[in-house]
């Protein structure tokens, strides 16, 4: 798309005029402490005190990634300056490729608030939460960048939308698929295996990710409780019984 190309020639030249500033500048109270040697390292994250400075206006990024006509801006510098960014996006987008905006693009702090591009959410850790977060019983250090995240709610939603799991409550619990049951055994399970690798493959890169396994759960008693169904075996038991823990069925 020539109008598009366009955006691209146009943000490419934005972020080479605006960029600034080789590295953010240290800082002098972590520097100091980091003197003193031994465990200064471990002192600093203690006091929550971050090598640079966050707060540095002689270094500004812009980031722009765009895919087919959705694209999002990352600013990494004061409120004002992403807002002149955005009237200045704007209006070139109004007035000389003459497209229109829609209500859903607005300016987002990624520290405080998320954000949702090509069905992701992209978050911030605050910055007094930078040295070290604690998860599963350990201690990690947080990334400043922002945080790619699946979101999960929404995916189980879509698997009650295509009836392949049931809400009772606030409870989840998966259904038969009965589309499915006049299929062969194998491209029962072929389907299956597509739609989850698909998911993984799309949500590899979110740092929650290991959350997929829920998912894997939903779609494999589906798959049983289909099976189920196609072969008039009654019960999950006896469909693990038949074709084992791992579901496999030989071709003939």
């Amino acid at each position: 798309n020539i109008y598009l190309h366009e955006l691209d020639i146009y943000m490419k030249r934005l972020k080479d005029s605006y960029d600034t500033g080789a590295r953010r500048i240290a800082n002098p109270a972590y520097t100091r402490i980091i003197r003193k040697g031994k465990h200064s390292a471990r002192i600093a994250r203690k006091q929550r005190i971050l090598p640079l400075m966050m707060k540095d206006e002689k270094f500004k990024r812009l980031v722009y990634v765009r895919y087919a006509d959705n694209f999002i801006i990352g600013v990494d510098s004061s409120k004002e300056s992403a807002d002149e960014i955005y009237e200045k996006v704007k209006f070139f987008l109004i007035e000389t490729l003459k497209f229109n905006i829609k209500d859903s693009s607005k300016i987002l702090h990624y520290r405080t608030q998320k954000s949702m591009f090509l069905g992701v959410e992209l978050k911030g850790n605050r910055i007094n939460l930078v040295p070290t977060i604690k998860y599963l019983d350990r201690k990690a250090r947080s990334p400043i960048r922002p945080l790619i995240i699946m979101p999960i709610e929404k995916i189980r939603m879509k698997l009650v939308e295509y009836k392949f799991i049931k809400k009772i409550g606030k409870v989840y619990k998966p259904t038969r698929w009965g589309r499915l049951i006049h299929h062969d055994l194998h491209q029962i399970l072929n389907y299956y295996n597509s739609i989850y690798r698909g998911l993984c493959g799309y949500y590899y890169i979110c740092m929650n990710r290991a959350l997929l396994t829920n998912i894997h759960y939903f779609l494999k008693y589906s798959c049983v409780l289909t099976i189920a169904s196609k072969m008039k075996l009654k019960t999950k038991h006896k469909v693990f019984k038949k074709y084992g823990d791992s579901l496999s069925i030989k071709l003939r």
